[in-house]
């Protein structure tokens, strides 16, 4: 209660438990600042109480409508992860044909040749990585979820572009009396067509092959994550730019060995006549190129992207990992871009850090 104490502003209290927490993430324990800072510390900490300043001083404000706000919430909602997602919508034709790739594109890639010897092993001995006893009250079936009256074409299209393959019915994978069946949805992607219609991601629910296979680990281990820079200090004179960019369809591209065809069929079926075989045999869609479902995929995909990085000889020292601080020279760089491998989607992120 004294006056030296309780005359303590919250920008200076903030700033305070700022600087004791990073010092203790440091290793330094609970250390405090100097009596007397040096230059460098000085201007860190102007940096750091004017971050304060700003969030602090942000105003609450509410820019829509209690209606708009309700509709925007209504369309999305949590996984038990607490990710939020968007809300699941009845694939149709019509809305999911411009996302997909052309028929030139779709599993033009064999992903067993931009792999190393152990994943190119684990891509051709599908039933090595089944388990022994799949998990307890795992749903082996889930639903595809598409308009009945336009289901035929829409995985004729799926076969067209090289994504699906057709895979007669008694050769599905069956754990004890149960065939795995997997499911599709869609949701949206943001950007509409001209009749209004949103435009459709194709979501593959493969929760039911994934809930009876060991997946590949990959290196994603090495990942980086933007949280890791969030207590990053700039200098005003300092800026850092982030970009991002995608490859086109990158889970639409890479094909993977027939192998793989009866552990990813989905629950939907077509007689022989309908597909114009000449049977009455059943005849199921499966998945041929790598999906985006897959517990697999991310580590597929990174070793790919990473193997892509050296074909178009891009230094391994521009890297940024999850396991190692961002390189002094990058840090110190006056004028510099270098990329760093996210591995998702074959992302590469550029850090472009300079001092004016």
């Amino acid at each position: 209660m004294q006056p030296h104490f309780a005359g303590v502003d919250e920008v200076r209290v903030w700033t305070a438990l700022s600087v004791m927490a990073l010092n203790a993430v440091a290793g330094h324990g609970r250390a405090i600042l100097q009596k007397a800072p040096s230059k460098v510390q000085k201007r860190a900490l102007a940096a750091m109480r004017a971050g304060v300043k700003r969030m602090l001083g942000r105003p609450v404000e509410l820019m829509r409508s209690p209606g708009e706000a309700e509709k925007e919430l209504s369309e999305r909602f949590l996984s038990y992860t607490g990710e939020e997602v968007p809300k699941m919508q009845v694939l149709r034709l019509e809305q999911a044909l411009p996302a997909l790739p052309p028929e030139t594109h779709g599993g033009s890639i064999d992903a067993r040749n931009l792999v190393g010897e152990g994943t190119k092993w684990f891509l051709e001995n599908a039933e090595a990585s089944l388990l022994s006893e799949p998990p307890k009250d795992v749903k082996l079936q889930a639903k595809v979820h598409v308009d009945p009256s336009e289901a035929l074409q829409l995985f004729r299209l799926l076969v067209e572009r090289k994504i699906c393959s057709w895979i007669r019915d008694e050769a599905v994978l069956r754990v004890g009396n149960q065939q795995v069946l997997s499911g599709m949805f869609a949701v949206g992607k943001g950007s509409f067509l001209d009749n209004g219609r949103e435009i459709q991601r194709i979501i593959m629910n493969l929760i039911p092959s994934n809930a009876v296979f060991k997946h590949a680990q990959g290196g994603t281990s090495d990942l980086p994550s933007i949280t890791q820079y969030l207590s990053m200090v700039l200098q005003s004179d300092e800026r850092m730019f982030y970009f991002q960019s995608d490859m086109t369809s990158a889970f639409y591209l890479f094909r993977i060995p027939v192998c793989w065809h009866p552990m990813m069929t989905f629950n939907i079926s077509f007689t022989g006549e309908q597909l114009g075989f000449g049977s009455s045999d059943l005849f199921r869609p499966c998945c041929s190129v790598i999906p985006m479902g897959w517990s697999s995929a991310v580590s597929l995909m990174q070793e790919i992207a990473e193997n892509l990085t050296k074909i178009g000889r891009l230094p391994p020292t521009h890297r940024v990992r999850r396991t190692a601080p961002l390189p002094p020279w990058l840090t110190h760089a006056r004028s510099l871009q270098v990329r760093a491998d996210l591995g998702i989607m074959c992302t590469w992120t550029i850090f472009a850090p300079w001092r004016r």
